[in-house]
């Protein structure tokens, strides 16, 4: 929920937020895939951390 209510602050704030899927988690598998393929995506940029080190 940390990282979750973060993006969205950021967002909030006017950054352009990019959130490394693979290197976050939460309570479970089906809360992961809610946050990540609904709540968080239109607000944050949602890649994983071999796209970003690139």
């Amino acid at each position: 929920m940390a990282v979750e209510h973060t993006v969205r602050d950021a967002a909030d704030h006017g950054y352009r937020v990019v959130l490394a899927s693979d290197a976050t988690s939460s309570l479970g598998d089906d809360w992961q895939h809610a946050a990540l393929n609904f709540a968080l995506t239109n607000i944050a940029e949602i890649i994983e951390t071999a796209e970003i080190t690139a």
